[in-house]
């Protein structure tokens, strides 16, 4: 695969959507006064490490002002570790157990409407800019937009100013629109440019910027990282979060200057570990370094500014509350619920005790609220439990670990056999999300080229 940069600009036809829709594709526009949406995904971004969820170092200044002129969630779970579950449960509301995309192997399947086909359906402009190959059409991502432009290959600053300014382009055309833009910056390799990088390093780094990728793949598992290599790590990855934060300025000034009303959902799909857990990076795992992510939204006119909501928050809720927060009618058969009526003002947030379910290929996890405490259990699951459902034969949940996350935030004390009435309420959970089939629902992509496996193996996905 060659290091320019790719540019895959397609228009989804209307066999992407009902048939009804007509040749464009495009519904009727139910509301005059219907508001632009637009959803940003920075991709790596992990909430404790931005100065609105309680971090020391300014690295997202425009963040901070951006919740402060609307709301914010103070706890969100991203629902997988990395981005395939995550951006599928944003673009559905539906778990990976419902609708079967866990990884880049597997495709959603069209018969998932994402909320570009409903926001479409109402008469909606939509389009979408990525800079990630787990992007690309094959995935099932593209569902609903009618311009899919990706930015997947080259140099991640090169393919962040290339995706701003396609993003920028679509921001000054006519609307209503819906947008998705998809942000690597945060990513590794940890690449940040003058002057975010110098502004977070408090000593010359010890690894090579671009060669940050084959460090964290080398050493993942490492238990003994030397303080300095893991001081560099961290502080390249606040560079990018402070670089990332300047993108996000430049696309909140034109919703900003809009003369439609524009509604701006800022999150992330999930977060980075150094090593808290003796891991780096993400994936496999389920520590809340990886899974705790920000949800901020501004929508002038319609959110109090300053609005903070602590009733617990997962992806798979981004959909209905977007859908709410256009005035749009609901989603169809979501698994998350709507932060639109208590980001509205018009009534109660989703309860303290609802289920967040936390889905990666091999481990499965689910939190809630039990008698004032915030439990978390996670546990490895396994596709061969299919084969012994299959033959009649007992499954049980393996490798189970429980955490306190009231008393114990960080994840230190597993308490599985400490607590086994709650442990059995919780594998309950689990069991019903579907975690002794876990890929029941899944449909395998057959058409990964050697290209595309090249690419995800240069930014640390495949080995």
């Amino acid at each position: 695969m060659s290091h320019r940069s790719i540019l895959l600009s397609v228009l989804v036809g209307c066999s992407s959507g009902p048939e009804w829709l007509g040749a464009a594709g495009r519904g009727e526009l139910t509301n005059a006064d219907a508001p632009n949406v637009l959803v940003i995904s920075l991709d790596t971004l992990r909430s404790d490490r931005l100065p609105l969820y309680g971090h020391g170092r300014n690295t997202a200044p425009t963040l901070s002002a951006i919740a402060a002129e609307g709301g914010w969630m103070s706890r969100t779970w991203s629902h997988a570790p990395q981005t395939d579950g995550t951006h599928a449960a944003l673009f559905t509301g539906r778990y990976s157990s419902t609708h079967g995309k866990f990884t880049h192997e597997q495709r959603l399947p069209s018969s998932e409407q994402t909320f570009a086909e409903h926001f479409r359906a109402h008469g909606y402009r939509t389009w979408a800019v990525a800079t990630s190959l787990k992007f690309v059409r094959e995935s099932g991502f593209s569902q609903g937009f009618e311009d899919w432009m990706l930015h997947g290959e080259g140099a991640v600053v090169a393919r962040g100013n290339q995706a701003l300014a396609d993003a920028l382009d679509q921001m000054a055309g006519g609307g209503p629109w819906l947008g998705f833009v998809h942000l690597f910056d945060v990513h590794a390799p940890y690449t940040p440019p003058e002057p975010h990088r110098s502004q977070f390093l408090t000593a010359a780094p010890t690894i090579k910027p671009r060669r940050t990728v084959h460090y964290i793949r080398k050493h993942r598992r490492d238990k003994n990282i030397p303080p300095n290599k893991l001081r560099t790590l961290r502080e390249l990855y606040e560079g990018g979060i402070h670089h990332v934060d300047a993108r996000v300025a430049e696309l909140w000034d034109v919703a900003r200057t809009s003369q439609r009303e524009t509604v701006m959902v800022i999150t992330s799909d999930h977060g980075e570990a150094f090593s808290e857990h003796d891991y780096l990076g993400h994936s496999n795992f389920l520590w809340e370094e990886i899974m705790r992510v920000p949800w901020i939204v501004w929508a002038p006119g319609r959110v109090a500014p300053g609005t903070r909501i602590d009733a617990p928050a997962q992806s798979v809720d981004l959909a209905p509350t977007l859908t709410d927060l256009a005035g749009l009618d609901p989603l169809p058969a979501v698994d998350g619920e709507s932060f639109g009526p208590a980001l509205l003002g018009t009534g109660p947030a989703p309860s303290e005790e609802r289920l967040i379910a936390l889905q990666e290929t091999g481990r499965w996890g689910v939190v809630r609220t039990i008698d004032g405490i915030t439990w978390k259990l996670t546990t490895a699951v396994h596709e061969r439990k299919r084969a012994q459902l299959v033959a009649g034969e007992a499954t049980r949940l393996t490798d189970v670990r429980m955490f306190n996350l009231t008393d114990d935030p960080h994840e230190r004390a597993d308490v599985a056999e400490d607590h086994p009435r709650i442990r059995t309420a919780l594998e309950a959970d689990l069991r019903a999300l579907g975690s002794d089939d876990p890929t029941a629902r899944s449909v395998q992509r057959d058409d990964i080229s050697d290209e595309e496996l090249e690419g995800l193996r240069a930014i640390g996905y495949v080995d």
